[in-house]
């Protein structure tokens, strides 16, 4: 975050732990609406996303949602089922220490970290969402029926 643009992200998601019946739980509204959001609206560029610790059942759901994602998100999810799988797609030095990476931060750190430049920027997003348009000032131009229409089009 502090080195400026960078070519994009790797998110890694490690569900040790999870089964069956958080999968079941989800709310599939919600979920939809989240993948909708965070392939069309987030200005974020995703190099990858990997899913460390995964189950054999995470091929099924990624099979079910694989309606609601584009090609091109699909091919950058990666399911692993270890972590040690996982230190051939990402070199240690960029893992957490307690998912056994060489990163001088653990996975809290880098939450808390994420969370202090949020609220650092936070006041950019605060300004803009009080800014609004102001409609009177816009320069109105008459409308003219036969150009402002393709009823009338003549085709020759």
């Amino acid at each position: 975050m502090e080195q400026g643009i960078c070519s994009g992200y790797i998110f890694i998601h490690d569900i040790k732990g999870y089964n069956f019946n958080h999968i079941a739980g989800m709310n599939t509204s919600l979920f939809k609406q989240f993948l909708y959001f965070s392939q069309e609206i987030i200005p974020l560029k995703v190099k990858s996303i990997y899913v460390i610790n995964g189950h054999n059942i995470l091929h099924l759901v990624k099979a079910i949602v694989k309606p609601f994602l584009k090609k091109e998100v699909m091919d950058m999810v990666h399911i692993k089922s270890n972590v040690k799988d996982f230190f051939d797609c990402v070199h240690k030095s960029f893992i957490p220490r307690d998912l056994g990476g060489t990163s001088p931060f653990s996975r809290d750190d880098l939450n808390e970290l994420t969370k202090a430049k949020v609220n650092e920027l936070s006041f950019a997003v605060n300004e803009e969402l009080h800014l609004k348009t102001n409609e009177n000032k816009r320069i109105r131009r008459e409308r003219n029926e036969d150009t402002a229409s393709f009823k009338k089009l003549e085709i020759d």
